[in-house]
């Protein structure tokens, strides 16, 4: 029988560069001043990242597969980047549970990319997402236990905010992330890296 020790939880993303981090971590400081921390739980700016695929608990014996199925899926695709523009709140700015800054994927060949992540983990077993890929950087989750005017107050705020262009980031691999959870929030290594080639 297999214990919980012989699973970890991992996710497949594109890693942000230095600069557009830095971009973000100005814009979250803005916030910060204008939303109080104890409504929104605010992501370490240096974890920000762009996920393609949430892989959940992961055995171990099946990593070797996923790396191999991110090879297969990289395969062919030649580097490219994507504009982080706007911000919003998932649901809406009237419900807002996580806070996000937008990705412009004109070109298509993130969704791309995500799509073909997508059906090499399907075919290792994993549920293929039943909503739509809506690219985003999530910058922060809304607390709960809220009350309504304190969730009205980050959706004004939110929405009130101008957020134009905060870098354009290069693409040129994808990688295997594992999650770390603790106290002080999540904290992600790096598994594996498939280059474009």
């Amino acid at each position: 029988m297999e214990r919980r020790d012989d699973t970890l939880r991992s996710f497949i993303a594109v890693e942000i560069d230095g600069i557009t981090h830095h971009a973000l971590g100005e814009l979250q400081d803005r916030l910060i001043h204008r939303i109080p921390r104890s409504f929104v739980k605010w992501v370490a700016t240096d974890s920000i990242h762009l996920t393609l695929k949430f892989l959940g608990a992961t055995r171990i014996s099946m990593l070797e597969k996923v790396e191999n199925g991110m090879e297969r899926a990289v395969q062919g695709i030649a580097p490219f980047e994507f504009r982080v523009s706007g911000i919003g709140c998932f649901p809406n700015c009237r419900r807002p549970r996580v806070v996000w800054v937008g990705v412009e994927d004109e070109s298509g060949e993130l969704s791309a990319l995500q799509s073909r992540i997508e059906s090499e983990m399907e075919a290792l077993g994993w549920e293929p997402e039943k909503r739509p890929f809506s690219p985003h950087l999530t910058l922060g989750r809304v607390r709960k236990g809220l009350v309504s005017t304190e969730i009205a107050h980050i959706g004004k705020v939110i929405s009130s905010e101008e957020v134009g262009n905060l870098g354009v980031v290069p693409v040129s691999s994808v990688v295997l992330m594992k999650s770390v959870l603790s106290p002080q929030g999540a904290r992600y290594e790096l598994i594996y890296r498939a280059g474009f080639r």
